[in-house]
């Protein structure tokens, strides 16, 4: 009498076994990837939120408007260093010790920095003590009293993917997304 044998040869769990690993191989990058865009994203609302409180506090304190001449990055800094818990600040040509350099471009250099507690890196960027500036153009018709990088994940760990940018009015933060804007890509 003959058996059947009943199940698979090995040249069918090897072939299965090799699908397997190519689809893995193409998705998992992937879901990594969206992932790591969703904490930073998560991140940023946090220190979104985090420097909207510290807004709000200063101004507790007397309006931002007028407080510092215009190109003032370090008295821009310091108007919110009370209400950040911070460990390190860095003022220009030193920023570089607190922001990754590859973002200290286009006048950013000239910034003043702070590293926060949690590791983010932060540099403010004064460009109008009457808060009637716009640099961006993003924003027609509102004035700014200054800008900020805000780099999630630290400057020690650049990846490109963690940088946003924020806008300070006199009474509010603003991102040209409303949510945050990951600046490279």
């Amino acid at each position: 009498m003959r058996s059947l044998n009943k199940g698979f040869t090995l040249a069918e769990v090897l072939i299965t076994l090799l699908i397997i690993g190519i689809i893995s191989s193409i998705v998992i990058p992937s879901i990594i990837q969206d992932t790591q865009d969703a904490q930073y994203k998560v991140a940023f609302k946090k220190n979104f939120g985090d420097l909207t409180q510290a807004l709000k506090k200063a101004s507790l304190d007397g309006t931002i408007k007028g407080r510092c001449s215009s190109g003032d990055h370090i008295c821009f800094r310091n108007i919110f260093l009370p209400y950040l818990n911070y460990i390190k600040t860095c003022n220009s040509p030193n920023n570089s010790d607190c922001f990754a350099s590859n973002y200290l471009q286009s006048g950013w250099q000239n910034g003043a920095s702070v590293i926060l507690s949690n590791g983010v890196a932060i540099i403010f960027y004064d460009y109008d003590s009457n808060c009637t500036g716009n640099q961006t153009g993003i924003f027609p018709g509102i004035g700014a009293c200054g800008e900020a990088l805000i780099d999630v994940n630290g400057y020690t760990k650049n990846n490109g993917k963690d940088v946003y940018w924020v806008e300070f009015t006199e009474n509010n933060l603003r991102s040209n997304l409303g949510t945050g804007n990951i600046l490279a890509q």
